[in-house]
């Protein structure tokens, strides 16, 4: 297993996906939260080093899922 960086958090693979998501989407981190969890503040607590719940993590990877199909048929 690979040390993390001090900079490094324990969800960057998720604040990735959401950060790309956004950009492909074209809305703020703040709309995506309030979609995906009903938290506007959610990947910007988590870009902070804030925790969430793995069912929390599931949620948002199952909205992406749902979301990027739609997306691209746009």
């Amino acid at each position: 297993m690979v040390p993390m960086s001090s900079t490094a958090t324990p969800h960057d693979d998720l604040i990735r996906e959401c950060l790309a998501y956004c950009k492909r989407a074209g809305i703020k981190q703040t709309t995506f939260g309030q979609r995906a969890v009903k938290d506007r503040n959610f990947v910007a607590r988590l870009q902070a080093g804030g925790r969430c719940w793995p069912e929390t993590v599931d949620k948002v990877r199952a909205y992406i899922a749902a979301n990027s199909t739609d997306e691209a048929a746009a």
